[in-house]
């Protein structure tokens, strides 16, 4: 058994429906060169808070497993980081450093 890989998550709200503004947890992954999003609640209940330690399975195809722990940043979610690429959120790698 491989060591789990803990990797960070920026929280970032999306658009307000219904009276709430749901937060979703994006993690960048190295093997697809893109960000994953969990779901985190809403901006009235998010589920984590920076510093948080999170299990969450990756969603990645190519390599299952790619992480299993994400440390939620205080830092948050700045869109610079990724570009629409054939309606896929791709990581834009010059902008953001990939965790080692």
């Amino acid at each position: 058994m491989t060591n789990p890989t803990t990797v960070p998550g920026y929280l970032r709200p999306g658009q307000p429906q219904g009276g709430q503004t749901p937060l979703a947890l994006l993690v960048p992954c190295r093997p697809c060169g893109r960000w994953h999003w969990h779901g985190a609640g809403t901006m009235e209940g998010p589920y984590y808070k920076p510093g948080d330690l999170t299990h969450r399975s990756a969603h990645c195809r190519r390599l299952a497993g790619s992480y299993e722990w994400i440390h939620v940043q205080a830092e948050p979610f700045d869109p610079r980081w990724m570009r629409n690429h054939r309606r896929v959120l791709s990581a834009v790698t010059e902008a953001y450093p990939w965790p080692a």
